[in-house]
């Protein structure tokens, strides 16, 4: 792999970790004052968290998320594209 490309996929690979992380943070601080304004990472919207915010490629293609119509825990799963769900 060149450098290039190397730096550009390790910078990839630290912004998903990040968004990942803040959007866990969030979620937990969410759910515990009752789950105002918050978001999700699912395999597709629905339930309670039924607005679409958009969807990313994964890296590594097994992000942490909930399942169908974001139903149950947060998993480790397989899916290259992530949808991020907000009540």
């Amino acid at each position: 792999m060149s450098r290039k490309l190397f730096s550009v996929a390790s910078l990839c690979f630290v912004l998903v970790i990040f968004a990942l992380a803040t959007t866990f943070s969030h979620q937990q601080k969410a759910e515990a004052g009752g789950g105002k304004r918050a978001c999700t990472f699912c395999y597709t919207c629905g339930g309670t968290w039924p607005n679409y915010g958009g969807s990313f490629a994964s890296v590594g293609d097994t992000p942490t998320e909930r399942d169908s119509a974001c139903s149950g825990d947060l998993v480790e799963r397989s899916d290259s594209s992530p949808q991020l769900c907000c009540k």
